[in-house]
């Protein structure tokens, strides 16, 4: 379901809901919205303008998505005007200048015996148009008429005219389709018919507004919207990704992961008919941060560990570094999240649900599949300067014996330890720089130096557990 209805900003106990829920099924569905078509920018006393704007009123009541028959019942202040002034046959010559009522003909079923439009003979003279305006409106109060001044003279900023939208029949993509389908129209009306009257307003000479345009616009591009951010979303993570694990497939697993979970989110908006909008697209994209967490730390271990060089071996390993606390930290999350689930406000019941599938799916990817992926893929373990030093800081890796290594009482001990990875090129080569002179020399006495011995062992200790 697409949409955001107004009822779901307030409180489940509150009137205003039910009112909204029954304002929606009756009116909004069954008869429709009106909506206002405004004009500016123009000499409104010309009378190839007035012939322009019945044009632009006959295009509007020709789309799909306007009503002819409901909107013959709305206030025109042209057509009544131009009414009145007809009826002023002694003292005014209506000039054709060919224009005419948009409506006659336009009104169809049972309405067409309930009202006749007016049939409009001319357009009013330019010369005498605000002469009778002004006495026209002198007995007649209208809100559609913007001028320049309260009082004469004076000229026509803006106007309007109302007209009714049809019903949505509760079609939840009516709101899309709705204001593509006006966009169009408002820019075939202002090329076709304003484009040469030298507004200040350009493309905006003519506009379409009703209430509902507000939210249905931002509806109309958040799906284009959403898709963008996804795509440069997933392609951010990848290039992170890439610099900490040193691995381009590995980081294309990452993408994999955060793509699954946005793709599990909209399967959970299908299963609990959780609207597509401005709150649930909110959660969604919190869900591109918040699924990389429970994914890297095992990808990140799983990249530096060697243990028995088999697949399985090393995901059994960077599990059990890394699974338990993974786990632990998606279910606190998963408990913090449960009061939200008994809210008051739908809008905060929508955010438990989607936060709550986030981090449970992200928990099921990060220590179920990727695991299982990583094993069953050729991904040596990679030696990078990144790496290295999260090691350095982790601690000593595991100890291994050198194949061929000679062991000997408390020597094997001290220097037969040494780690299964080959140490970093010009790492051998620094550890025997660091070496003191007194360890290669003997005492100038010939004597033997017991504290330098001592000192040496004490080297050779650090030195090996550095290494």
């Amino acid at each position: 379901k697409y949409g955001q209805p107004l009822s779901d900003l307030v409180p489940d106990d509150s009137y205003v809901r039910a009112y909204d829920q029954q304002q929606t099924a009756t009116y909004t569905q069954q008869v429709g919205e009106p909506v206002g078509l405004y004009f500016r920018g123009m000499d409104f006393a010309d009378e190839a303008v007035q012939f322009k704007m019945l044009r632009a009123m006959d295009m509007v009541l020709q789309n799909e998505f306007i009503n002819a028959s409901t909107s013959a019942f709305q206030t025109n202040w042209y057509i009544q005007f131009n009414q009145w002034a007809a009826g002023q046959s002694a003292t005014v010559a209506m000039p054709t200048n060919n224009c005419y009522n948009p409506y006659v003909g336009k009104i169809t079923g049972q309405l067409a015996g309930v009202i006749t439009p007016f049939v409009i003979t001319g357009c009013v003279p330019k010369a005498q148009f605000y002469t009778l305006l002004n006495a026209y409106l002198l007995n007649t109060s209208s809100n559609q008429v913007v001028f320049t001044s309260p009082t004469a003279p004076r000229s026509i900023v803006s106007c309007s005219v109302s007209m009714m939208q049809t019903a949505s029949y509760g079609n939840d993509k009516y709101p899309t389709d709705l204001m593509n389908s006006i966009g169009g129209l408002q820019t075939a009306v202002n090329d076709d018919l304003f484009s040469g009257e030298g507004s200040a307003y350009g493309d905006y000479t003519f506009f379409m507004y009703g209430s509902n345009y507000l939210s249905n616009e931002g509806q109309q591009i958040l799906p284009d919207q959403a898709l963008n951010y996804f795509m440069f979303a997933l392609l951010g993570v990848g290039v992170v990704c890439l610099f900490m694990l040193v691995n381009p497939g590995a980081a294309i697993l990452m993408m994999c992961a955060v793509g699954l979970v946005i793709l599990f989110l909209f399967c959970e908006l299908w299963v609990l008919k959780i609207r597509f909008n401005d709150v649930s697209i909110i959660n969604m994209i919190m869900a591109t941060g918040l699924s990389i967490d429970y994914n890297i730390y095992f990808a990140q271990k799983f990249m530096t560990l060697h243990a028995d060089g088999t697949g399985n071996g090393r995901m059994r390993q960077a599990l059990t570094d890394t699974g338990y606390a993974v786990f632990l930290g998606g279910l606190t999350a998963l408990l913090g999240t449960v009061p939200m689930a008994f809210a008051k406000s739908s809008i905060i019941r929508t955010f438990f649900s989607l936060i709550f599938g986030t981090i449970l799916f992200s928990l099921l990817v990060g220590l179920v599949l990727m695991p299982v992926i990583f094993s069953l893929l050729p991904m040596p373990p990679v030696r990078s300067v990144l790496i290295a030093a999260a090691t350095d800081m982790e601690g000593p890796p595991e100890q291994l014996d050198h194949p061929g290594q000679a062991k000997s009482g408390n020597d094997s001990d001290i220097e037969g330890a040494a780690s299964s990875e080959p140490l970093l090129p010009g790492y051998e080569a620094d550890i025997e720089a660091r070496q003191p002179d007194y360890e290669r020399q003997p005492d100038h006495e010939g004597q033997p130096d017991h504290e330098g011995q001592q000192a040496t062992l004490g080297m050779k200790v650090d030195t090996e557990a550095h290494r």
